[in-house]
């Protein structure tokens, strides 16, 4: 398993996941193009039971993607992430960011940036 890629598999998802005002080629593009920005990013949903839901139907219905932003790059980010036109950018950070990643040793203050769509 170790030379599977899944943050290519998540970039993968996003890219072929579009809806509303979401671009996921667009976010794709950008986040390999400033992949100095970020340690890793997931898109899911924030009601998990609505993608069991739709896969049947060949739909990975998400809304949400958070980005462990790299240390010192959160202005970057957060502008880049402005060109998204999401709903809602929020950054989770301190305990909130520490007890989503649990036991982080590569950065003792982790930042998560947040953007959902509607």
């Amino acid at each position: 398993m170790a030379d599977m890629d899944f943050q290519g598999m998540m970039l993968d998802l996003i890219q072929h996941s579009s809806f509303n005002n979401f671009n996921g080629q667009q976010v794709r593009l950008d986040l390999e193009t400033f992949r100095n920005l970020w340690v890793s990013c997931l898109i899911t949903r924030i009601q998990p039971g609505i993608i069991l839901r739709d896969l049947p139907d060949g739909i990975y219905n998400i809304d949400t993607l958070y980005i462990l932003v790299a240390p010192g790059r959160e202005r970057e980010l957060g502008l880049l992430a402005r060109t998204w036109h999401a709903d809602e950018e929020k950054w989770i950070e301190g305990d909130e960011a520490a007890s989503m990643l649990g036991r982080y040793a590569r950065d003792e203050h982790p930042k998560i940036l947040q953007v959902w769509w509607d």
